[in-house]
């Protein structure tokens, strides 16, 4: 029985999303004319507005664009599930939570983030880096794993 090798890390640098972009602008526009068809009070409404823009605003600044002092420009993905999250300010260290999600056109991290009581998800579509980084990131999000198994696994041939 050969030992198995631990996977390398992945390090990929997140760029603007236009994917993004055009999914909070149309959040913002469709949660604007559903509040506007329930007739609220004016005031109420403009409140809204001016919250739903800044929400906008700042999603696009920091995601869509990759823009701000917490906006996340690398990741580095280990093959026991540690991660280093770095923004423009600083880097964290952080374990890849089991709820993150692995998919062909969307892929979400989850992670726990060393002192932080919550955790954080953060979305990454294909249109923010290579296609050959984002592959690799889905094989060893898919496939790493947390711990070694202690001893083999069960055989699946039959005994006769």
């Amino acid at each position: 029985m050969t030992g198995m090798h631990k996977p390398l890390p992945v390090t990929v640098a997140l760029g603007p999303s236009r994917g993004v972009a055009l999914l909070v602008v149309t959040i913002a526009v469709g949660t604007f004319v559903v509040a506007g068809t329930l007739s609220p009070p004016p005031a109420l409404l403009a409140c809204g507005f001016v919250a739903l823009l800044l929400w906008a605003f700042e999603t696009l600044k920091r995601i869509g664009r990759r823009r701000g002092p917490h906006a996340i420009r690398f990741v580095t993905v280990h093959g026991n599930r540690a991660m280093v999250v770095t923004t423009s300010e600083r880097s964290s260290h952080a374990t890849l939570c089991e709820s993150s999600f692995v998919g062909s056109g969307i892929t979400t991290l989850v992670d726990k983030r060393r002192g932080s009581f919550f955790a954080r998800s953060m979305i990454i579509l294909p249109d923010m880096l290579p296609a050959e980084d984002f592959r690799r990131l889905r094989v060893l999000m898919r496939y790493g794993k947390s711990e070694v198994p202690a001893r083999a696994p069960p055989s699946q041939a039959g005994t006769s």
